[in-house]
């Protein structure tokens, strides 16, 4: 598709309330100072390689962010890697909504250029590289995400838990959640929902944050739009992602890290790496940070000189 977008999204404000972070978010941001914002190096490569990865595969690149992050990109050499900045959204999102406790919903910066965007688009999280084209398959469907999730221990949330916050609307208990850090959606109603759900979450006062609250206003909320809308929606892939998995898989009745999904049907698969699934080996295994920065080190010089030389870039 031609005029097809691939957006990308740096909310800063959770830097800045690191306090309040939890698991890896928290882990990720240890080492750096909070009175000055900054990106982590092996988050700031993966992040270079990912987007022009998308300029080379899906089309016009978007980056969202605010004042903050425009100037950290600016000072890093970096805008030209993104076809387009935008500050506009997210600066007017912080006035209007000071109260947003960020250190905890930390990704709704996402879910705001998410909710405001004219269909057809790609988004992708900044650790989200597509190696090769996306498949035609995937224009067909209203939403297609990366895989779908089955919620356990911490993260399962009950009907009781839901009541006891004021409701979330359209909420399923037992209903898969789809993954969203890659998104192709082509449906303004599922956009304009999500937004309204998403809004609807941040904007109350809660006397704490669970982690599932977090994720359900990232990632639940667009299952249960989706549900309502009656929209035509795939994932990417064929499992199921089951969080707490048991590591030790020789048990009897070990609890998996993925299931097959039953009603998958069956694809091109998309030529692509999620990075999370290996962020915290980057920040705990030396040797492993050393062998992978500089495979994308090397990745991102290619992509510049093969394509892109005229990119004044670092």
């Amino acid at each position: 598709m031609n005029n097809l977008k691939a957006v990308f999204v740096n909310w800063t404000k959770p830097f800045f309330h690191k306090e309040d972070a939890e698991g890896y978010n928290k882990i990720k941001m240890s080492d750096l100072k909070s009175d000055v914002y900054d990106i982590i190096d092996y988050e700031l490569l993966i992040q270079k390689v990912a987007v022009l990865r998308a300029k080379k595969h899906i089309g016009k690149t978007i980056l969202y962010t605010d004042t903050i992050g425009y100037e950290f990109y600016d000072k890093k050499n970096m805008l030209g890697l993104w076809d387009e900045v935008e500050v506009d959204t997210l600066n007017q999102f912080n006035l209007d909504n000071s109260n947003v406790i960020a250190g905890r919903f930390w990704t709704t910066g996402k879910s705001i250029v998410i909710g405001k965007q004219s269909e057809p688009f790609v988004f992708l999280d900044n650790d989200f590289i597509v190696r090769d084209e996306l498949p035609k398959w995937i224009f067909d469907y209203d939403l297609v995400h990366t895989h779908w999730e089955i919620q356990r221990g911490d993260f399962f949330v009950s009907d009781r838990q839901i009541e006891q916050i004021g409701g979330v609307e359209d909420f399923a208990q037992n209903m898969l959640m789809p993954n969203t850090s890659f998104l192709y959606i082509n449906n303004s109603d599922l956009c304009k929902d999500y937004l309204k759900k998403h809004l609807d979450i941040i904007g109350r006062k809660y006397d704490t944050i669970p982690e599932w609250l977090w994720l359900l206003a990232d990632q639940g909320i667009m299952g249960y739009s989706a549900r309502k809308l009656n929209l035509k929606v795939e994932s990417l892939e064929n499992t199921i992602y089951v969080s707490y998995p048991e590591i030790d898989t020789s048990k009897v009745g070990c609890g998996p890290f993925w299931v097959k999904n039953p009603n998958h049907i069956e694809h091109t698969t998309l030529n692509y790496e999620h990075v999370w699934f290996s962020k915290y080996r980057f920040k705990t295994d030396l040797e492993y940070k050393k062998i992978r920065m500089f495979e994308l080190q090397k990745e991102y010089e290619n992509l510049i000189s093969n394509k892109f030389g005229k990119l004044k870039l670092l």
